[in-house]
């Protein structure tokens, strides 16, 4: 503790976790967050679990206005000796980036101190990720491990990471859930990393959303692998192409264990939606299914689609389904809406509902009233339309209003009495006094109100200065 300030040392007090006990730090958080002041970081309980603790980027940067007269610590030793030190800390997010060092050197850390075991890194270049690569294949007691890059979509993974991460895939016996979010694999690099899978990997869960994977060259690891997995429980991944598209359905149709499976970007045609349907008929595992397709159908009109109606019907495993509204015709929709009265174990439904098609919506939310099957059917937030009457349906747990002041306020007038609507989105104008007021009886009225979500903008025109913020 050499390097630290000696009024700073009192506060540094060692772990005292046990089987049964919570760490004396969990009650001095706040002095703890205090001494991390202009760190970007803080130090949080864990919602999911008692007595463990959470070290999180806190997302925003003190002023000098926030300090106290607390000593202030070299922040990087700090984070360092937490890591280290206290085994309640079973959870970190780090931002690794070459312009500052701070998340290599908290990286670091890990790598000395290897119980923890849930880590979210997000990646500022390549750089950054070839100096990770460095300590990736140390953190053999990690559990979950997420890898984000924060500045755009499509950045590649160099060759150094992926070997990174194939080796620890194939020396932890902890590692069981692999999240990648908005890189891309392309080549030989994708086929080291789903060879690497296949050979020793005890992944129950991989997920690669908003990732895109090119296999032209080596199309098969991907499918060999899950169609050989035993392990893997959770699938999230999406459609680039139409041979990784094929590779991903044609290993999920072989495979005995994925039971929530998430498809984004699908390509609908007669043989892939003919693959799906037989996902459908002929898996016994599957319990969670989620698709968004990447075209966009006409509104009301028989699609390729269809074919998944009666496998869905019959369906005896799933539980919980997640389908665009376009993919079927309104008929179509009430027959399964009709279905779903005698399916005791398919609970739960989501229809994604595109924000422009209220027509079309109508007429599907009258078959689900009609169904009695309205309390199995979420839809998540109606953006408002002229057509108020959808307020009504149950299946909307929100409401996201327009900038049209007399559809708002005549709309907002009608929330208190749909209990069903929890959620209020409102873009309004800062000097809109009628719109305020109407709010204002809503807070009054709304007593099933639990988030409101504003965005207030100045002006007759939209710009691009506004104020936004959430009350839960």
């Amino acid at each position: 503790m050499d390097c630290f300030n000696p009024d700073v040392i009192p506060h540094l007090v060692d772990c005292t976790a046990a089987e049964n006990q919570t760490c004396h730090i969990a009650d001095k958080i706040s002095l703890i967050n205090d001494l991390l002041l202009g760190s970007k970081m803080v130090l949080r309980e864990h919602p999911d679990t008692l007595g463990q603790l959470h070290l999180d980027n806190s997302g925003c940067t003190a002023t000098i206005h926030s300090f106290n007269s607390m000593p202030r610590p070299h922040y990087p030793e700090l984070l360092a000796w937490l890591l280290r030190t206290h085994r309640c800390i079973l959870s970190s997010s780090l931002e690794i980036s070459l312009v500052n060092e701070s998340g290599l050197t908290r990286l670091d850390a890990l790598h000395r101190r290897s119980i923890i075991k849930r880590l979210k890194l997000c990646f500022f270049g390549i750089g950054a990720l070839n100096s990770a690569s460095q300590t990736l294949p140390s953190l053999k007691n990690v559990e979950e491990l997420e890898c984000t890059s924060i500045l755009t979509s499509g950045f590649l993974f160099p060759k150094a990471f992926i070997d990174a991460i194939s080796h620890l895939l194939q020396n932890s016996s902890s590692l069981d859930t692999l999240r990648f979010h908005t890189f891309s694999m392309r080549a030989h690099v994708a086929d080291s990393f789903f060879a690497a899978l296949s050979c020793k990997s005890r992944l129950k869960e991989l997920n690669l959303q908003k990732c895109s994977l090119d296999c032209s060259p080596y199309p098969y690891a991907l499918m060999g692998y899950l169609a050989t997995t035993t392990l893997l429980k959770v699938l999230v991944v999406d459609m680039t192409n139409e041979l990784l598209q094929s590779e991903v359905l044609e290993g999920v149709s072989r495979n005995t264990s994925i039971e929530t499976l998430t498809i984004g970007k699908f390509i609908g045609h007669d043989r892939s939606t003919a693959a799906v349907a037989g996902v459908l008929r002929n898996n016994q595992v599957l319990r969670k299914l989620g698709i968004s397709t990447r075209d966009c159908s006409e509104p009301g009109i028989y699609t390729v689609y269809g074919c998944w109606l009666l496998p869905l019907i019959e369906n005896e495993t799933l539980e919980e389904v997640s389908l665009p509204l376009l993919i079927l015709h309104p008929l179509q929709w009430a027959a399964f809406f009709k279905a779903l009265r005698t399916k005791e174990k398919l609970k739960n439904v989501h229809i994604e509902v595109p924000g422009d098609h209220c027509e079309l919506l109508s007429l599907v939310c009258a078959e689900l009233k009609s169904s009695g099957s309205d309390g199995k059917i979420s839809m998540g937030c109606l953006q408002s339309t002229h057509d108020h009457d959808l307020l009504q349906c149950k299946a909307f747990s929100g409401v996201q209003f327009p900038r049209a002041e007399h559809i708002a306020m005549t709309a907002l007038s009608m929330v208190p009495n749909c209990p069903h609507l929890s959620i209020v989105i409102m873009n309004i104008k800062r000097d809109d006094v009628t719109l305020f007021c109407g709010l204002a009886q809503l807070l009054r009225n709304g007593r099933s109100l639990r988030r409101l979500q504003l965005c207030v903008w100045p002006g007759d025109q939209e710009q691009d200065y506004f104020e936004s913020g959430t009350i839960d």
